[in-house]
């Protein structure tokens, strides 16, 4: 991704300026300094970002983030490892501003266990002929779980795995924001409560 200046800003949008966070390090770009592009990319109307995933059209940054120097310093800061995905939209679902009360560094693990959905049917769930299948998706596989009769009966199996996997990501990663572990420990109260109906947490 080259760094397009319009107006003397980044995309159009972000700051840089030489500070205490450097942009490269032999002549490679720091994972901050990676993170600030693409950031300002899926932000920028005109960038590949939202050509390539329409969920970005309307993405803003806080003025917090604007500045390269203030984003890294937030970044450094932030529990977990610099290598997870920055996430804008677990902690507020739907959320469509970067910013420092909104993001999070999350693992791809937990991150990509919130995508998507999958149409008419129950989330979860796919009709294979006569039968019920239902399978969640992470990190790009899909994990089957069962076939079943009904629709219902898919759904809820569906629910009880992915509270399941959520827990267990817990238990992986001990170090991950606590708010970030907050949303996570309702959602498996959420899935596992039959009571409530569950569409899913609307994140992109």
């Amino acid at each position: 991704m080259a760094r397009a200046l319009r107006n003397g800003l980044v995309f159009g949008i972000g700051i840089f300026e030489k500070g205490k966070h450097k942009s490269k390090i032999g002549g490679v770009r720091t994972t901050p300094y990676a993170k600030w592009l693409k950031m300002i990319d899926r932000c920028n109307p005109d960038g590949e970002a939202q050509t390539r995933q329409h969920t970005y059209i309307g993405c803003t940054i806080h003025p917090d983030f604007i500045k390269y120097q203030d984003f890294a310093e937030w970044l450094v800061n932030q529990p977990g490892s610099l290598d997870w995905h920055l996430d804008k939209d677990l902690i507020v679902p739907g959320n469509k501003v970067y910013g420092p009360d909104t993001c999070a560094l999350v693992p791809r693990e937990i991150n990509t266990l919130f995508l998507g959905g999958n149409g008419s049917l129950m989330l979860g769930v796919v009709k294979k002929l006569k039968r019920y299948v239902a399978k969640m998706a992470n990190c790009g596989n899909h994990i089957y779980i069962g076939s079943y009769a009904t629709e219902l009966e898919a759904h809820v199996a569906y629910r009880l795995a992915k509270a399941n996997v959520i827990e267990c990501r817990i238990a992986e990663y001990p170090d991950i924001d606590c708010r970030i572990l907050k949303v996570l420990n309702d959602e498996c109260k959420h899935l596992r409560d039959l009571t409530v109906p569950y569409t899913g947490r609307g994140c992109s």
